[in-house]
C-alpha cells in the first residue's frame, strides 16, 4: 500500500501585493507534512524536492499536472490526501441557476473554485473530471483549507426524490417569476441594459433546462408566462436569483456538518461550509490558518495519548475549537461511505 500526498499553499497571490496575500498558509502546509509524513508515514509526491507546491510555483498546470499524476498513478490499495490553504471562491455556474454540474454538489447556481497563483485557478467542474478517472483506486482525502470550500460536495439524494423536488419547487418559482411586476430604472442605464441582458440569456438557459427535464403537465400552464415575461430590471433578476439560491439552501445545506455519499470512495474535510468564509487569525499568539492549525493541533494530542481518532471525533474536536476561538466558519465532513466515520484517520 502507498500512502502519498500532495499539498499546495499560497501566502503570496501577487507581487506586489494587490490585498490578497495572506500569512498562514505556508505555515500551515509546513505543519501538515510534519504530521502526515512523520506520524502516518505518507510521502510527498514528485514535485520539486518532493515539497508543497506554494506561492509562485502554485499554477494552475503546476497543481493539475500533479494531481493527474496521482490519480493516475493510484492502485486500489492506495491512500492519497491532497491538502489546500489559500483562497477559495466561487462564481457563476456557466450552467446557470437552476442546473448546477460542480464538482461534489450540483445543487446550488456557483462553481466553487480554489485560487492559484495571479490569475489561476481551478473549478470544482474540473477537479470532478480528474477525480472521474479514480475507478475504486484506492482512498482519496481531500482537505480544503479555504473560504466557501462546503459546497465542495457530493448530493446524498437519490435522483428520484431530486427530480421531485425540482418538480414541485420550480413551479412554486416559476409563477412568483410570472408575478414579479416590472419599473423602469433609468440610472446607469447602459450598464444596465448590458447586466440585464446578460441575465436574460442566463435566465432563459435556465427555463430552457427546466422545460427539458420536467414532464410536460405544467409547462404549458407556467413556462409561456416565464419565456413571454420582459424583464425591465436588475432588480428583478436579483429577486429571481435570491429565489432560487434560498430554495436549494434549503434543501440542500444540512445542519449536519456530516454528509455520507456511497457513490465515490473519496473523503473531504471542508474549512467552511457554502457561503462562509474562513479564516487565518492569532491562535497562540501567532497567525494560523485556523482549520489546518486546530486539526493538527487534535490529532496531536490524541497521537500524544496514544487514542484512536476517527473522523467525526476530529471534526466535532476542530469545531469545538473554533468556537471556544470565536470562529464560525462551520467546517464540512463528506465522505463516501458511513463505516468511513469510525476509521482511524488517515488509514484504510
Amino acid at each position: 500500500m502507498n500512502k502519498k500526498w500532495l499539498g499546495v499553499a499560497l501566502d503570496t497571490y501577487d507581487v506586489p501585493d494587490n490585498g490578497r496575500n495572506l500569512e498562514a498558509s505556508k505555515k500551515a502546509i509546513k505543519q501538515w507534512k510534519e504530521i502526515l509524513e512523520n506520524s502516518f508515514g505518507f510521502k510527498h509526491l514528485d514535485t520539486v524536492n518532493r515539497e508543497p507546491i506554494t506561492d509562485q510555483n502554485a499554477t494552475r498546470a503546476n497543481v493539475l499536472s500533479v494531481l493527474n499524476k496521482m490519480v493516475e498513478e493510484a492502485t486500489k490499495e492506495d491512500i492519497h490526501v491532497f491538502v489546500f490553504v489559500g483562497h477559495g471562491d466561487f462564481q457563476d455556474d456557466k450552467y446557470s441557476i437552476i442546473q448546477d454540474e460542480i464538482l461534489f454538489n450540483r445543487n446550488d447556481d456557483h462553481d466553487e473554485k480554489v485560487l492559484l497563483f495571479g490569475s489561476d485557478q481551478i473549478t470544482d467542474d474540473e477537479f470532478r473530471t480528474l477525480l472521474n478517472k479514480n475507478n475504486e483506486k484506492g482512498l482519496f482525502i481531500f482537505i480544503f483549507d479555504c473560504c466557501y470550500s462546503g459546497n465542495i460536495r457530493t448530493n446524498n439524494i437519490s435522483q428520484k426524490q431530486n427530480e421531485k423536488i425540482a418538480y414541485e419547487k420550480t413551479i412554486s418559482i416559476i409563477k412568483d417569476y410570472a408575478q414579479l411586476k416590472s419599473t423602469n430604472v433609468k440610472t446607469n442605464a447602459a450598464k444596465q441594459i448590458k447586466d440585464i441582458e446578460i441575465s436574460k440569456r442566463n435566465l432563459r438557459n435556465s427555463i430552457d433546462m427546466i422545460i427539458e427535464r420536467q414532464s410536460g403537465e405544467w409547462i404549458n400552464e407556467c413556462s409561456d408566462k416565464i419565456i413571454s415575461k420582459d424583464i425591465n430590471t436588475l432588480e428583478e433578476v436579483e429577486t429571481i436569483k435570491k429565489n432560487i439560491i434560498d430554495l436549494h439552501s434549503r434543501i440542500f445545506t444540512r445542519n449536519n456538518p456530516i454528509e455520507v455519499n456511497s457513490q465515490r470512495n473519496e473523503i473531504l474535510l471542508c474549512a467552511s461550509s457554502a457561503y462562509k468564509k474562513t479564516f487565518q487569525p492569532k491562535i497562540d499568539g501567532e497567525y494560523q490558518s485556523a482549520f489546518s492549525y486546530l486539526l493538527i493541533k487534535n490529532i496531536k494530542e490524541y497521537l500524544q495519548e496514544e487514542e484512536p481518532l476517527d473522523y467525526e471525533t476530529l471534526l466535532k474536536l476542530t469545531i469545538d475549537k473554533l468556537k471556544s476561538e470565536d470562529i464560525y466558519s462551520y467546517p464540512q465532513l463528506i465522505l463516501s461511505s458511513r463505516t468511513l466515520i469510525e476509521k482511524q484517520i488517515f488509514t484504510k
